[in-house]
Order: C-alpha cells, then structure tokens, then sequence
C-alpha cells in the first residue's frame, strides 16, 4: 500500500458501526495485501494507505486506510475511474473488509450493508472500523513483528429490468337465451307453478 497526502474524511451517517463482525478461514476473494512497517502509519506526518487497483464485477476499486487523530482506523472503498462512466451512474454493492489474525491463522471479518455508490460520493466505508490500541495489542494478533495483512470483498448487485407478465384476460362469451312460455288461466293458478324444462348451457332448467 501507497502512502498518501492527509486527508480529511466526513463523518456520515453511513459510516456508523453499520456492519457485523465473524471470524472467516476463507480468504477475502478480491484484495489481500501486507503492510510491512505498519507503525509508520501512526509515526509518520501521513496517515494515509491507499492499496492497489483491484476489480470486481466489471469495475475497479481501492481501498484507502486512515488513522485519525483520535487513534480510530477507517476503512474505505473507493470506485476507480468515475470518469468514464455515464451521467447518473450509480453502483449497489455489498462490501467485507478484514483483518487477518496471525495467532489463529484467520479472518476477522467485518460484513458491511448494502450501499450505493454514486457520483455524488463514491466511496463508501467505515469510519471506526478498530482502534489502535486493538491493533497493537499482542494478544489480539492482528500486528506480528509490525506487519498486518488487509482485506477486501465486493460484490456488485445487478439492477435487472422488472419482470413484465403479459396477462390475457379471457374473452367470454355469453350467448344471451330467451325462452316465452304462455300461461294460460294465470289468474287460476294455485300453489307453486313449475314450468317446462329448457336447456341452455349444455344444461337443462326450469322456472318456478
């Protein structure tokens, strides 16, 4: 990882604690770099990392490492070459950043949130992913003989177009029947009258 010139990172609300935490043997499938002499980072006037170019899903990305004033790493992940993309463009992902644990030969990972990237803000991250002293402690193994390992997961989601379902309403067609019957002598009638049975429908009826 480069050094860079300061910079001063915004607090967002984006950037508070948004992620939950897991230890992982798999290695991170993107980004996986060593800092040799980390304890530069803290000593030197540059508090600055910025790791190399990688890609994931059609895209490129880096990851920039802070340590602020306040002893706090952040952590970020930044979309590479915005330039060429069109106007409006945005980008949905879910990123994983980690920390390899020299003691027990894994991962801490720290599992992000779906976020939007766009061009408005193009990176996106966590302002207090650990502390130093959590760092430097021994015990926790996340710094052996000065040297910490990094790592970075990406994975894109691809905005698919909406599923359109053509429904055919049914055409139904009603035959309209008309039956007469003459009623003779009605005013005669007594009781329930029943008259004759018709058939319509492929079914056969009568009134009463």
């Amino acid at each position: 990882m480069a050094l860079l010139p300061p910079s001063k990172k915004l607090k967002t609300a984006e950037d508070q604690d948004q992620y939950t935490m897991e230890t992982r043997d798999i290695s991170p499938a993107h980004l996986l770099t060593k800092i040799e002499s980390f304890s530069r980072l803290w000593n030197h006037e540059t508090k600055t990392l910025e790791s190399s170019e990688f890609e994931s899903g059609d895209y490129k990305w880096k990851v920039t490492i802070n340590l602020d004033d306040n002893g706090h790493i952040s952590v970020y992940l930044s979309l590479v070459g915005t330039a060429s993309l069109p106007a409006g463009w945005e980008v949905n992902v879910i990123f994983n950043f980690f920390l390899f644990n020299h003691i027990s030969d894994n991962y801490l990972c720290f599992r992000g949130k779906a976020r939007r990237i766009r061009a408005i803000n193009p990176e996106c991250g966590f302002y207090k992913l650990i502390t130093k002293e959590s760092l430097k402690e021994a015990s926790h193994g996340y710094l052996f003989k000065d040297k910490c390992v990094f790592g970075a997961e990406v994975f894109v989601i691809k905005n698919q177009p909406p599923l359109v379902q053509n429904v055919r309403a049914h055409h139904v067609s009603i035959n309209p029947y008309k039956q007469e019957w003459k009623i003779s002598n009605f005013s005669k009638l007594e009781g329930m009258w029943k008259s004759e049975e018709f058939c319509t429908g492929g079914y056969k009826w009568y009134l009463f």
